[in-house]
């Protein structure tokens, strides 16, 4: 069964979940007519647990999006002391850092040995690490 001009024939599949679910090309359009897009579920599937083993290592920056951080080694166009904002937080076992520096370079897989949190973030982990 197709639904919708002649030209642009969209297929139509019955869900469980919703009476008709038509499947588009940017994602799933549902009963309103809305774009569902892939990664946007709504908050109902509970977010992905890391596995028991998949720990960081007792040395390794603990840092989160947005925190403040300097840069304690040259990198490529950023000289040392350079302050920064980490702009993605990735890795299970190892924590590398996506940076984005104030003199508009942007570097990824950094991670303790090349930065040094500042400002709230360094107050935070050394909050936790005098627990």
């Amino acid at each position: 069964m197709y639904r919708g001009r002649s030209r642009t024939r969209i297929p139509v599949a019955v869900s469980r979940c919703s009476p008709v679910a038509v499947f588009g090309v940017f994602g799933v359009v549902g009963v309103f007519g809305r774009s569902a897009g892939v990664g946007h579920n709504g908050g109902r599937m509970p977010t992905w647990k890391a596995h028991s083993l998949a720990t960081p290592q007792p040395d390794q920056l603990d840092l989160d999006r947005g925190d403040s951080v300097r840069s304690t080694v040259e990198l490529p166009g950023v000289p040392i002391g350079t302050a920064g904002k980490v702009i993605l937080a990735n890795g299970f076992n190892w924590l590398r850092y996506r940076v984005r520096f104030s003199n508009g370079v942007e570097l990824a897989d950094l991670d303790g040995r090349h930065l040094e949190p500042t400002g709230r973030a360094a107050r935070r982990l050394a909050r936790r690490q005098s627990r």
